[in-house]
């Protein structure tokens, strides 16, 4: 089994599910959120070290503290947003059923993405925060760089998508206008 940074009822504490969410549910969802936003923060040795210190219970000094005030409240965040769009879905042998029951209205997919949106920006200022974290205090973590080959590196950057990196400039005289009377240069 894998070795997760927190458990299912971690974020059913921290974040808006109810306590009565199953925790088979969440399991997967943790994963995939840890293997996908904090594994590139950290890099296969590092995240590898941590791993093994909790399975050994052996997990003190900076490593506990990376652990517990950056990974964590980070991962809670956006394992929070990983299983929110599939909350009302059920899968089943021949049909994909919406959850639904007579003493509420059904969020609409526009309700359920504005939270899976907040979580993920709440999430992503905690990776931030951890990759600033990691990057300031290189010497206290030696497995932050010691990755070779195959292995993956950890990201120094917070960057993910939904990133406009368009070089075209505007060609409005108003909205050029605009941009130098903010500050904005090279338009």
């Amino acid at each position: 089994m894998a070795t997760l940074y927190i458990n299912a009822s971690r974020i059913k504490k921290d974040t808006a599910l109810g306590s009565a969410v199953d925790d088979n549910l969440l399991h997967p969802y943790i994963l995939i959120a840890q293997d996908r936003w904090i594994l590139p923060a950290l890099g296969t040795d590092l995240d590898n070290k941590l791993k093994q210190d909790i399975v050994d219970s052996t997990l003190t000094g900076n490593y506990e503290t990376l652990v517990t005030d950056y990974i964590q409240p980070c991962l809670v965040q956006l394992a929070f947003a990983e299983v929110a769009p599939v909350m009302r879905l059920r899968f089943s042998n021949n049909s994909v059923t919406l959850i639904d029951n007579e003493q509420g209205t059904s969020a609409s997919l526009n309700d359920i993405k504005m939270v899976v949106n907040k979580a993920t920006e709440i999430g992503m200022f905690y990776r931030g925060r951890l990759v600033d974290y990691l990057c300031h205090n290189t010497s206290l973590f030696p497995e932050y760089s010691t990755n070779t080959g195959a292995d993956l590196h950890p990201s120094k950057h917070n960057y993910f998508g939904n990133l406009n990196v368009d070089t075209e400039k505007f060609r409005s005289k108003q909205i050029q206008a605009i941009a130098s009377a903010i500050g904005a240069k090279d338009y």
